[in-house]
């Protein structure tokens, strides 16, 4: 199974989920997290990736385009590898479960395993 989400960046998280609350959708109930190594906020709303930082942060983050949930990312990685130019970013768990970054083409995608919790 792969459920895509958008990415959005920005510099400041609040303002854009204050725009969002203003078209009706909801500004809390999502996951929202930090990844202070890294100096991002993280928002994921039910189709967005909203990520958060300073112009530095958000520059080693930006040329992923798409995120895509997996069910299970090692099975994911397997099976993409003969169309996998390069992998940005090896298996690593983060708040929500293991992700990992690759290239695929001229497209990076980020690959998400979400845990159970």
């Amino acid at each position: 199974m792969v459920t895509s989400f958008a990415r959005i960046y920005t510099t400041d998280l609040d303002a854009l989920l204050a725009a969002r609350a203003m078209l009706g959708s909801p500004s809390t109930g999502g996951r929202r997290f930090a990844l202070p190594d890294r100096g991002l906020q993280v928002m994921i709303t039910d189709d967005t990736v909203i990520v958060a930082g300073d112009e530095d942060a958000l520059a080693a983050v930006r040329d992923t385009q798409i995120t895509w949930l997996v069910d299970d990312l090692d099975g994911a990685l397997t099976a993409l590898r003969p169309r996998i130019e390069r992998i940005v970013a090896p298996p690593t768990r983060v708040p929500t479960g293991r992700n990992a970054t690759v290239r695929l083409g001229d497209v990076q995608v980020e690959l998400v395993q979400w845990d159970e919790t």
